[in-house]
Order: C-alpha cells, then structure tokens, then sequence
C-alpha cells in the first residue's frame, strides 16, 4: 500500500502498525539501538519545562554496571565533540551560547535544555549566538559515574 492518506478518513482505523526489523544505527557492533528493550513498556519520552514532549529515537546502550540508568552520570572530555557526523555517533542538539576562537580550535557553549556544555572543536567556525547547533560524540568516549562521584565506567585507552 502506497496511499497512506487514504486511511486518515473518518471510517479508518484507529493505528496503523509497520513493523520492521531494527539495527543499530552504526552497523552490527555500534552501540546505539531504538530505544525498544525488551520488557521496558513504551518509549522514551519527556516532557519539558515549556509543556512539549521529546522522544528519544536513538539511545547509547551503556556499559552493564549495577546502577540504574537513570542513576548515571555521564561525562565526556570536550575534545571528543564534532560538528560532523559519522555512522555510530549520538547527536546532542541545542542553542550556541559562545562560541570562542582561540587559535585553530573553537570552543562552543552550548545548552541543551537544562544542561550547558563546552565543546573544543578543530577549526575555526563563526557560530551566531542563539541559533540551533547539533554536536556529535562517539558512544564510546563516555564516562559514566554514580551519584557519589565514583567511576562505573570509562573508554578504553
């Protein structure tokens, strides 16, 4: 079926389901799946400050550590950050805040919702303050600590 405005008459049906099989965004051994885990019931949605929803359509498949996800501090060192995008990286999406040129780097404050964030970027990029800037970091590169501050995990060396 290729005439999908046909079914948003009055007498269709209530959903329309398209199943397929899923892959990880960057091949086989890339950790970030849909966020479709088994026995975990929906999807990942939040609800911002100003009311809108966000869903998650990728999420980075942590290291197994005995805390919670949600428990989870994640860092990264501001080098790890591109502008570019390649198969495998986890895109962070939010407004420039500065964006400092200090010789051949440029160093870009973002904020992304509630969290801000620098990123030291090869090149020198004139970023107008305010505007939409999408950064992109490899899975891999994270660091993950508990509450108390202690390392569950970091990338390899």
């Amino acid at each position: 079926m290729t005439d999908f405005y046909s079914l948003l008459e009055h007498d269709g049906p209530v959903a329309i389901v398209v199943k397929e099989r899923l892959r990880p965004v960057g091949g086989a051994d890339s950790p970030v799946f849909p966020p479709t885990y088994a026995g975990v019931d929906g999807y990942c949605i939040d609800q911002l400050r100003d009311g809108h929803n966000r869903c998650v359509l990728d999420s980075v498949q942590l290291p197994t550590t005995h805390t919670p996800a949600s428990e989870i501090v994640l860092g990264i060192r501001a080098h790890e950050f591109s502008l570019a995008a390649a198969p495998g990286q986890a895109a962070l999406s939010g407004r420039v805040e500065l964006a400092e040129i200090s010789g051949s780097e440029t160093f870009i404050h973002l904020a992304c919702d509630d969290v801000r964030l620098v990123a030291q970027v090869p090149g020198v990029h004139d970023l107008p303050l305010n505007q939409p800037c999408t950064l992109y970091i490899r899975p891999a590169s994270l660091y993950g600590f508990d509450k108390s501050g202690r390392l569950l995990f970091a990338p390899e060396s």
